[in-house]
């Protein structure tokens, strides 16, 4: 038997008849007996927990995207920051240095 959940309908594998899922009855091994209604709750219930599940993950996936984003970009700051320190530490001592030269020779 497949049962299709989108469209609520039972497929016998034999003789591939086809019926809604409201029209079954479901037996345990033990005896006990399902009603459809039990069976389409437990369907509608999967539907129900996959879609909310797709909602986390695109939600987990967007919080992701941010997070990477505000990384690179702290990074990139951090890195411009650095370089202009650097750039201001070398062009100081360059500029001592240059004096010092100049002061030699003249």
């Amino acid at each position: 038997m497949e049962v299709q959940p989108d469209s609520r309908r039972v497929r016998c594998d034999a003789c591939s008849a086809q019926w809604a899922v409201r029209e079954t009855s479901f037996y345990c091994s033990c005896g006990w007996k399902f009603s459809s209604s039990d069976a389409d709750g437990a369907i509608a219930e999967i539907i129900r927990s996959a879609r909310l599940l797709a909602q986390l993950i695109d939600r987990h996936n967007d919080e992701v995207a941010r997070i990477r984003s505000q990384g690179r970009d702290s990074f990139q700051s951090w890195l411009n920051s650095l370089a202009r320190g650097l750039g201001g530490v070398l062009g100081a001592a360059m500029g001592h240095v240059v004096g010092a030269v100049v002061r030699m020779f003249f």
